[in-house]
């Protein structure tokens, strides 16, 4: 690549400045040449004057010309070039200068100030001269070196020798010009000389010409053993003319890619598509910065497709070996090397060292590596967080100042453990109980090792420690140690019996406890056989060794056992058994703990007992109340239903007013019944809240319907208010009615005068299928106390607790409502100002409706009663009832409603009427003599003598009004229930309900 650089360069620069000034001196000198032949006779005569000055001033130039000329052939390696030949010329062209300078002072033409002027430009002429030949002189040597700055320098001076010349020949004209006439001959010989001097350079350039051919042949012979060099070292190389774009490839190049020679195109282009275009931007921009001269050479790392398709990795290096005289890259030689091995194991390399670094960055123990000195040279994070130094830090230190680790027991420096694994090539590692003190003062107890690093030739050349933190596993052995310890001193000092023994029946230990309430000192239960004297009756399935409770599969059972102290005392022990873990012998130990249950035991049958006599005594009480229920309901039925056949005779305004009482007493009464038995029931935990869906205001106008009565016989107005928001909800409609009701109720009870204003809103409930029912009862009346206000919410309590209370009541009403509430997640609050009213606000959970749905299957739907029209006279019906009055007074009921009723005393009797007879539809009661009413419907419904009335509608009309009756009748066969006592409206929709055609 020098030798390149040195001759081919030079060479071409002196051929292109060569081309450039003879084509340019042959053409001024042709043009000049015509213009002189073809001036007139003047211009002759003003060139007769002159003549000698010129002449010289001419050859001057020539001898200049001359030694420049032997200069640059010296430059260019020509043999025989003289340098005293070429020092003469210069001294030749200098002595001419002078003489010319001297026949300006013979001739004696011109004045004093032009003569002075025109030989100080020939002295700076003959100065230029000896300036270039000093320079020639001077900076050349006789092997002819390169200097391509001496070549331009000299071009310089010639140009400014050439201008002055010019300048020298006009000042000689003028001079001259009144001698022109005179120096005709004198224009002659310098037409000579002129013409000596194209033939002098018409020489000159020949010379040139075969000189260049020369070095061309050299210069082609010296790329051809560049090129065989290269290629020989395994690179292909490229000739790029920047001007015209082609570009040489050889065969190296070519077939590095897989190409034949002829395959591949020698253009610009074929480079370019095949470097991969990730790297193309990248190389182009380092090839143009190298042509613009911003960089020393070209260099850079590409991937190139190759023509299987695969890809190579090339080092591409080049330089520019030709620049025009602006400095634009003319040539540029490059080589291409393939790299790909180098680069896969430079990859290999760097991915062997990431994994290394993401190795000791992951590793969870500390590493650190040491030199054959001791010194610090790598750490991974670990080991920087547990000595406190950084890897920076630390590389070069000795490592006992990083790694300064102590005896934990005797705070001594431990040995030097680098030097001892330098000495034996072992590994080693560092005693128990040692600890790294880091360097912002912590303290860790480590684990250690360390291990030879080995060189390619086994030489021991460092050494690798790796440690870990153990600080937490040595304060959990201590931790461990004095837990044992405490265990120890807890096991002994317990305040129960303990045992430890293993699974093969070895008694360990027992503690003082179990010494002092058995009496069995350990001497005494070597082993687990010696406890048979002790344990009197274990329990069923717990029998082990010798009858002892062994250790159960589940830790946390025990088993109760009877033991006889070794005094002769029985007491029960309740035993529990743990697993330990492997014992010292290697089997698996047991701890077996007592706690003396004597006391609990006594404790435990009294309070069986008592159980079993509350449970009696609520079976008692639930009976009773069915019972009671039941023997009320019965009579009360007959009251009611003979009053209310009695208002049908047409009494007088008196007996009308008295019946009225006698049946609002009656359902008063009736009324308390069922809060009773709705409040056993919420005592009981057997009120079963059930949803179905509804509309919001059906029951609101239930409701009123319900209430609106009592309102206008106390002279209250009643205002409703319900606030906008989903009105179909899911939910127990009868238990909202219930709460609702009995809030109003109470309202209207202790309101004198005034109204009652009832208010509900829906709000979002806790989740977004629900929502949050609220009431709000506000009534004018007396208020209640704050003192008073908890004792409303109580059983059987009233806030008028003396004789002379006003208001009527068992005071049951709040309290049902607020455990109906708390029932159905909600709650009930009050506000009252005593004189000024009460305000209930109860909120209960309900669910969103997308739909009312129809209602289930076997609930009957009793409609309004004025929707039942009376009968025709055509119905017929059996009326099943033990009691006279009730069953009188129902056969009247069903006659003023149109029907023809036949009675039966009992389930026998009506069995054998309906053998008789054909009836439309049954009244069946279910208590009864004989037969019951269940017994009697499922016969009915089953016996095959019944089968083709099988389907007649059977009703049931039974005072059995506890929770559960009614799907309990509806199981057995029956279409309908109808609690007693009842009213002819309730009957007539009832009856309307199970008759097939719609009405009775």
């Amino acid at each position: 690549m020098a030798n390149l650089k040195k001759i081919p360069a030079a060479l071409r620069d002196a051929l292109l400045f060569g081309d450039v000034s003879f084509y340019a001196i042959i053409a001024v000198t042709v043009l000049s040449g015509v213009l002189f032949w073809a001036a007139s006779d003047a211009w002759r005569e003003s060139r007769r004057g002159p003549l000698p000055v010129i002449e010289s001033l001419q050859r001057a130039r020539i001898e200049a010309l001359k030694g420049a000329l032997a200069t640059q052939r010296h430059l260019a390696g020509e043999e025989g070039v003289s340098l005293a030949a070429r020092d003469a010329f210069f001294e030749q062209a200098a002595r001419r200068i002078r003489e010319v300078a001297a026949s300006l002072d013979d001739a004696g033409t011109g004045t004093g100030g032009e003569t002075a002027a025109l030989r100080d430009e020939l002295q700076r002429f003959e100065t230029l001269i000896q300036d270039m030949g000093s320079i020639s002189a001077r900076r050349t040597t006789p092997q002819g070196r390169a200097d391509p700055a001496l070549a331009l320098e000299l071009r310089s001076i010639y140009a400014a020798l050439e201008g002055l010349g010019e300048d020298l020949e006009r000042q000689a004209r003028a001079r001259f010009a009144a001698l022109a006439a005179r120096q005709d001959a004198f224009t002659m010989s310098l037409l000579v000389s002129w013409v000596c001097f194209l033939l002098l350079l018409a020489a000159f350039v020949g010379g040139m010409g075969v000189l260049r051919r020369k070095n061309e042949a050299l210069l082609h012979e010296s790329e051809a053993r560049w090129q065989y060099a290269l290629e020989g070292a395994g690179d292909g190389v490229w000739d790029w003319d920047v001007v015209t774009g082609e570009v040489r490839y050889s065969r190296q190049w070519k077939g590095m890619l897989g190409y034949a020679p002829d395959e591949l195109p020698d253009t610009y282009t074929s480079w370019r598509d095949r470097v991969h275009p990730d790297d193309l931007a990248r190389a182009e921009e380092a090839l143009a910065a190298h042509i613009r001269g911003e960089t020393p050479d070209y260099a850079t790392e590409h991937r190139m497709l190759c023509k299987d398709g695969t890809y190579k990795w090339i080092l591409d290096r080049g330089k520019i070996v030709a620049r025009d005289d602006a400095g634009r890259g003319l040539r540029m030689i490059g080589t291409h090397a393939d790299i790909s091995s180098l680069k896969a194991a430079q990859e290999a390399l760097r991915e062997s060292r990431e994994n290394l670094a993401v190795t000791l960055r992951s590793i969870g123990d500390a590493v650190l590596a040491t030199d054959a000195l001791g010194r610090v040279t790598r750490m991974n994070p670990t080991a920087e967080r547990l000595t406190g130094w950084t890897a920076a830090e630390a590389r070069g230190l000795p490592l006992h100042t990083v790694f300064a680790v102590v005896d934990t027991l005797t705070r001594q420096p431990c040995p030097d453990i680098v030097a001892r694994v330098m000495r034996t090539g072992e590994v080693v590692g560092l005693a128990n109980h040692t600890s790294l003190l880091s360097k912002d003062g912590r303290e860790y107890q480590i684990a250690d090792s360390a291990a030879p690093i080995h060189d390619a030739g086994g030489r021991v050349v460092g050494v690798v420690l790796v440690f870990s933190d153990v600080t937490a596993q040595y304060a959990a052995r201590e931790e461990m140690r004095h837990s044992e310890e405490r265990f120890r001193t807890a096991v002994r000092e317990a305040p129960f019996p303990i045992m430890i023994h293993t699974e093969g029946g070895r008694i360990y230990s027992l503690n003082r406890a179990f010494t002092a309430q058995s009496g069995y000192t350990a001497d005494d239960l070597p082993h687990l056989e010696a406890l048979a004297p002790m344990v009197a009756c274990p329990e069923p399935g717990m029998a082990g060794l010798s009858g002892f409770p062994p250790c159960p599969a589940d830790p946390g059972r025990t088993a109760p056992c009877r033991i006889v102290r070794k005094d002769g005392e029985k007491r029960v022990w309740e035993v529990a058994c743990a697993p330990l873990g492997a014992m010292p012998d290697g089997q698996a130990g047991f701890i077996t703990m007592a706690m003396d249950v004597t006391a609990r035991e006594a404790a435990e049958e009294s309070l069986v007992a008592a159980k079993i006599q509350a449970d009696a005594a609520n079976r008692s009480k639930s009976e009773f109340l069915a019972n009671m229920s039941h023997e009320i309901r019965t009579p009360l039925n007959g009251i009611l239903g003979m009053l209310q056949l009695l208002s049908l005779t047409r009494p007088t305004g008196e007996q009308e007013e008295y019946i009225a009482m006698a049946v609002k007493s009656g359902q008063r009464l009736t009324a308390l019944l069922s809060d009773i038995l709705d409040l056993s029931r919420i005592e009981a935990g057997k009120l079963a809240i059930t949803a179905s869906d509804f509309n919001l205001d059906d029951l609101l106008a239930g409701v009123r319907e319900t209430i609106a009565p009592a309102c206008r016989e106390r002279g209250l107005a009643l205002e409703m208010e319900a606030a906008p928001g989903n009105r179909r909800l899911r939910g127990d409609e009868l238990r909202i009615r219930q709460i609702l009701v009995n809030l109003v109720g109470n309202a209207v009870k202790y309101t004198e005068a005034g109204r009652i204003r009832i208010g509900t809103s829906v709000l979002p409930g806790r989740a977004p299928d629900r929502a949050t029912l609220l009431f709000t009862v506000e009534d004018t009346g007396v208020g209640i106390a704050d003192d008073q206000m908890e004792r409303i919410f109580e059983t059987f309590t009233q806030v008028e607790g003396s004789y002379t209370r006003r208001h009527q009541g068992a005071g049951l009403g709040l309290s049902i409502v607020r455990r109906l509430a708390l029932a159905m997640n909600g709650s009930v609050c009050v506000e009252s100002t005593p004189g000024a009213g009460t305000t209930l606000y109860c909120a209960v959970e309900c669910h969103h409706a997308q739909a009312l749905r129809t209602q289930a299957a076997g609930r009957a739907t009793v409609p309004a009663a004025d929707s039942a029209p009376d009968a025709d006279g055509t119905r017929r019906v059996l009326v099943a009832e033990d009691d006279p009055v009730s069953r009188m007074g129902l056969l009247r009921m069903l006659e003023k409603m149109g029907y023809r009723a036949h009675g039966a005393q009992n389930g026998q009797e009506a069995l054998e009427a309906l053998t008789r007879e054909d009836f439309d539809l049954i009244l069946m009661d279910v208590q009864m003599p004989v037969l019951d009413g269940v017994d009697a419907t499922r016969s009915i419904r089953s016996d095959p003598d019944f089968a083709a009335k099988a389907d007649i509608p059977i009703v049931a009309l039974t005072a059995y009004a506890m929770t559960g009756d009614r799907e309990k009748f509806l199981s057995a066969g029956m279409d309908a229930y109808l609690a007693k006592p009842f009213e002819m409206d309730d009957l007539r929709a009832v009856l309307a309900s199970v008759d097939g055609t719609g009405k009775p």
